[in-house]
């Protein structure tokens, strides 16, 4: 039987995070040095005579472009990385945090699903933005009672009760009887349509 993933876990991003951002911090620590080595390492004979004949192209043509590549490697590439992991982590915390509120409020309330997502059909369907975008301030516990409290007066209405709650008087059915019509004193049968 597959173990079910937790949605909502982060210790693997945590673990990777904290482990980049200590190579981070040492990169950093020893970037000069590093890039030290790292120009007498890939500095091949042309560019060693560059540099002896036009130190500004040497710098502009070698050590800049060096550079850049040295610190895409040990810094920005691990800079985004870290954002990624930091985005994702704070994603689950959010969703697992808004998942808590829902429950509970579904709880306190005592909501189904059915009815939860009637409220929430309210919501994005029969409020104006403006107060879609007021509510959407608010923390999700409070976010969802003043949904609630607004479906209630206005969204969950019984079809057939009126606004003040009243039965509403549907029309009755007329009863009579059926006749043809005819025109008593031709006695033709007369379809009003043909008359003319």
């Amino acid at each position: 039987m597959a173990q079910e993933t937790n949605p909502y876990d982060t210790g693997q991003e945590e673990y990777e995070l904290g482990l980049l951002k200590q190579e981070l911090a040492q990169n950093e620590a020893s970037i000069e040095a590093d890039f030290a080595k790292y120009v007498v390492e890939n500095l091949s004979e042309n560019q060693e005579m560059l540099m002896l004949d036009n130190k500004e192209a040497f710098i502009r043509e070698v050590i800049l472009p060096m550079q850049n590549k040295f610190y895409e490697e040990r810094i920005s590439s691990k800079r985004a990385r870290e954002k990624e992991l930091e985005t994702s982590i704070n994603q689950k915390r959010n969703k697992k945090s808004f998942d808590d509120s829902v429950n509970a409020f579904m709880g306190e309330f005592k909501l189904d699903n059915n009815a939860f997502n009637a409220m929430m059909d309210f919501y994005q369907n029969d409020l104006p933005p403006r107060a879609q975008k007021e509510l959407e301030q608010l923390p999700p516990n409070e976010f969802f009672k003043k949904v609630y409290e607004l479906w209630e007066t206005q969204g969950k209405q019984d079809p057939k009760q009126t606004p003040q709650g009243t039965q509403e008087q549907l029309p009755q059915q007329l009863e009579g009887v059926a006749n043809k019509a005819t025109d008593e004193t031709t006695g033709f049968d007369e379809n009003p349509m043909d008359r003319y």
